[in-house]
Order: structure tokens, then sequence, then C-alpha cells
């Protein structure tokens, strides 16, 4: 019985183990930053920021900010607004990196 007790616990504690390893490995990256005007350094609000592989769009917020939160590779960032030019960022996500952009814009003229 002292046996089948033990052999029960480390079944429930190993698979307690390896799914937290595997949470772990499922690493995700917070991207963060600001879209700013290229003449006047302001915040510009609306600008729209695409992941184009993931089809994810996020819009900068009333102080230009913006977060996306992705798994670590390869992607390309697409930076536009109305008035403005856009703007592509390649970007590799490694787990050494900080990620923290400051996108400017300049204006169309």
């Amino acid at each position: 019985m002292k046996t089948a007790f033990t052999i029960i616990l480390f079944m429930l504690f190993g698979g307690v183990t390896e799914a937290q390893d595997i949470i772990r490995n499922k690493e995700s990256f917070s991207i963060n930053g600001k879209v700013i005007h290229a003449d006047t350094q302001k915040e510009i609000v609306g600008a729209t920021l695409t992941i184009t592989s993931l089809s994810e769009h996020h819009i900068s917020d009333k102080t230009g900010n913006f977060e996306f939160t992705i798994s670590p590779g390869n992607y390309e960032l697409k930076i536009s607004k109305d008035g403005f030019k856009s703007v592509t960022k390649n970007l590799k996500l490694t787990k050494k990196d900080i990620h923290n952009l400051i996108v400017s814009l300049e204006p169309e003229h």
C-alpha cells in the first residue's frame, strides 16, 4: 500500500513538473514602444501596427504607446497612419532581446 501511494504521488508530481516545463518552454515576449512624429517628436495617436504573418493588429493609444505579446521568432511589423509614410520593421525575437521600440513616422508631403 505504501509503495502504491508513493508511486501515485510520484506520477502526480512528475506530471505537474512536466506541465510546468512545457509552459516555461512556450515563452512569449512583450513588444512595446511608442509611435512618434518624425519632425515634432510628439506622439501619434491611432497608428495601426500590424504583425503581418499573424494578421494581428493593434492601435497606438492616446500617448502613442503600443504593446504586443507574441512567441519567439522572426516577424515583420508594419506601422501606418493616414497622412504619414508607412514604416516596416523586421523583428527577430529571442530570449535575450529587450523589445522596446520607438517608431518615427514621416508626414506625407
